[in-house]
């Protein structure tokens, strides 16, 4: 396993996983949704916090959410958990 930091691809691929997971989410949002997620983990650096978060999110809601739903609940709770991080 390498200790290299994740590139933009993977964390984009990451972003693309949980919209096409999301079984209320059509094609078209899905799309939207990822290259959102995607613009989102890489906002700051701490792209596994932010989905570390989502992934939380999808496990306990996403089977119930639209695309909105999902990425502003993300957006909120990441904010909270990013903001007690150190540094």
């Amino acid at each position: 396993m390498s200790d290299a930091p994740p590139t933009e691809t993977d964390i984009r691929y990451r972003a693309m996983q949980f919209a096409l997971s999301l079984p209320k989410v059509g094609p078209l949002d899905a799309a939207t949704l990822a290259n959102e997620m995607g613009d989102f983990f890489l906002e700051k650096q701490e792209p596994y916090a932010r989905i570390n978060v989502a992934t939380l999110v999808f496990q306990r809601w996403g089977a119930t959410m639209t695309a909105a739903q999902f990425m502003q609940t993300v957006r909120a709770m990441a904010t909270g958990v990013l903001e007690e991080l150190p540094g």
